[in-house]
């Protein structure tokens, strides 16, 4: 009796002949069933992603990719495996069967980051005028920030304070476009005896 195989298999099939007077004979032959059909791999569609938070990098799900095969399939994989970096990524998807036969396939993974940097302003402050001046050209203490991609700082305004206060916006923006801001009050005093109105 001959069945259905499956798979990769090799089976003895006995062969039997009876001639008109009854006589008869029976042999053997091996007959091997191979799978030679690879399976049938879909690929996700492009995938966009945050950066999780804190880092530049991104272990979010996506995907996966579906596959199919007249044996059965074994295994999906991909590859590069997470985390992934900010930026483009192309993965690699492979379907393999139970038989060993692969299919890949690949689609793109763009990881953003949307996250905004923190930002901390220093407490007001007050410095005296540079001697002999009306102004103060003199460093001040800047805002602290951080980002999980990097960033930079700025400040609004810069350079020379004249008397009297002055509100200073610090900002930290990252390579993304995302940013953060706060403020804090410069003040500046006039030392000695001659007072600007008076050198005006």
């Amino acid at each position: 009796e001959i069945g259905i195989v499956t798979g990769v298999q090799t089976c003895a099939l006995p062969i039997s002949a009876t001639d008109s007077n009854g006589l008869s004979d029976t042999c053997s032959h091996s007959l091997t069933v191979v799978d030679n059909q690879a399976p049938a791999i879909t690929c996700p569609g492009a995938s966009t992603i945050n950066t999780d938070a804190g880092v530049c990098t991104s272990t979010a799900g996506f995907g996966p990719a579906t596959a199919t095969d007249n044996c059965g399939i074994s295994q999906i994989s991909a590859s590069p495996s997470y985390p992934y970096n900010l930026g483009a990524t192309t993965v690699t998807w492979t379907a393999l069967d139970d038989n060993g036969l692969s299919t890949p396939c690949s689609h793109q993974l763009t990881v953003v980051d949307n996250e905004n940097p923190t930002i901390t302003c220093p407490a007001d402050e007050t410095y005296p005028a540079d001697l002999g001046r009306c102004d103060y050209s003199g460093s001040i203490t800047q805002a602290t920030f951080g980002d999980n991609c990097g960033a930079s700082l700025s400040q609004s305004p810069s350079g020379t304070f004249p008397l009297g206060s002055t509100t200073v916006v610090w900002t930290a923006t990252d390579a993304a476009g995302n940013s953060a801001s706060c403020s804090n009050v410069v003040t500046i005093e006039e030392i000695g005896r001659a007072s600007c109105r008076e050198r005006v």
